[in-house]
């Protein structure tokens, strides 16, 4: 692999994964801060003791997710947001510049949803790139800058205002019934 010239190790570390919260055990036995410091494992390697930059850098994540006050609580007793955002924080120790987020908003309420949504464009405005797979319709105007459609095959790429038209998305799904369904749900394209 290879990324902006370089690989192995250094092409890695410049890229960050967010799974689906499905694909976590919740249950597994550690805080929100042992999940942020597994962002610096890899900056580490086997057996090194954290330095200086990387307790900073836990430190600058966790406050950068608004969880330096729940550092301490097991992820199990988090909400779905808090959940993400204990990843996201995950990703920023890292040092990454590229987050690829699979399906992020999945299972979290609206208040949830939003401070997601703020921390991620954050993220985005501070010149990381974020690849986000997402399919609530309604929310992809507010999040995104650029949208890309596929389904087997590239639909549609570009500037969201552009793009995200009930023309690409009929194509996207394969239905000509989907338009009517996204004004049913109170989405007008």
């Amino acid at each position: 692999m290879r990324f902006h010239g370089q690989s192995g190790k250094v092409a890695r570390s410049e890229i960050a994964y967010l799974p689906q919260r499905t694909m976590v055990d919740w249950d597994f036995p550690i805080t929100v801060r042992g999940i942020v410091e597994m962002g610096r494992y890899q900056a580490l390697g086997w057996w090194r003791k954290f330095r200086e930059a990387d307790h900073l850098a836990v430190a600058r994540s966790l406050e950068a997710m608004e969880l330096k006050d729940l550092e301490d609580r097991q992820i199990s007793a988090l909400s779905g947001g808090q959940q993400q955002r204990a990843f996201l924080a995950r990703a920023l120790a890292q040092e990454a510049h590229v987050f690829l987020l699979d399906e992020p908003f999945s299972g979290l309420d609206k208040p949830a949803q939003d401070l997601l949504g703020g921390s991620i464009r954050r993220l985005a405005d501070a010149g990381n790139l974020l690849v986000v797979s997402h399919h609530d319709l309604r929310t992809v105007r507010e999040l995104f800058d650029q949208v890309i459609f596929i389904n087997g095959e590239l639909v549609a790429f570009g500037e969201t205002d552009k793009i995200f038209t009930a023309s690409n998305i009929e194509k996207a799904f394969h239905t000509h019934i989907f338009s009517g369904a996204l004004h049913e749900h109170g989405l007008a394209l």
